[in-house]
């Protein structure tokens, strides 16, 4: 018995399968890679100086040179003596950063890379003192209250442990903003240009 095959059906056919195997192997080597970038990106964010400052606690120098070095970040924002904001920082860039293919044109596969931006991460990075703002943003834009941050041995009744605000001024020099996130975030993203 003959039978008859379509030589344009098989070219097609066999075509989709190539296609598929390589969009597999495509996204495999794409993952790959945003591995590799995404965990360079979280070392760079954790090594930091003012990750580092505080990551430190309350008993950190002031590293960043933020403060003009007198006390902490960490006592300044006024954490809790016990968060991990850096750590919640990184579980939340590190969750949330992916890639997903996007539609091909040609013989190009194309990819987009996510991960959540300044702006994305405000609500995640709230002052402890002021509700609607950011200590992530604050360290970039500015924190006010550093004329009246008294930093010291032990004060109990500080959500730190280490620090309070005066009702005094006691300096009048103010906090400096220093770039941060928004840097560590620009070159993660042009990383994959």
């Amino acid at each position: 018995m003959a039978g008859r095959i379509n030589k344009s059906i098989l070219k097609d056919e066999i075509s989709k399968a190539e296609f598929k195997s390589l969009e597999k192997e495509a996204n495999v080597i794409a993952n790959k890679i945003l591995q590799e970038k995404k965990q360079e990106y979280l070392s760079k964010i954790i090594e930091h100086p003012v990750s580092q400052e505080i990551t430190a606690g309350p008993d950190s120098q002031n590293i960043s040179n933020t403060l003009n070095g007198e006390g902490n970040l960490y006592t300044f924002i006024g954490f809790d003596a016990g968060d991990r904001p850096v750590e919640n920082l990184i579980d939340i860039v590190d969750r949330n950063t992916r890639i997903q293919p996007i539609k091909s044109k040609g013989d190009v596969f194309n990819f987009q890379v996510y991960t959540p931006s300044l702006d994305e991460l405000k609500g995640y990075t709230p002052m402890p003192f002021e509700g609607g703002n950011s200590w992530l943003r604050g360290i970039e834009k500015g924190i006010s209250g550093f004329s009246n941050y008294l930093y010291g041995l032990l004060f109990p009744t500080s959500r730190s442990g280490r620090a309070i605000q005066s009702k005094n001024k006691i300096r009048r020099i103010s906090y400096k903003p220093t770039k941060y996130f928004s840097v560590l975030y620009k070159n993660f993203i042009e990383s994959f240009k």
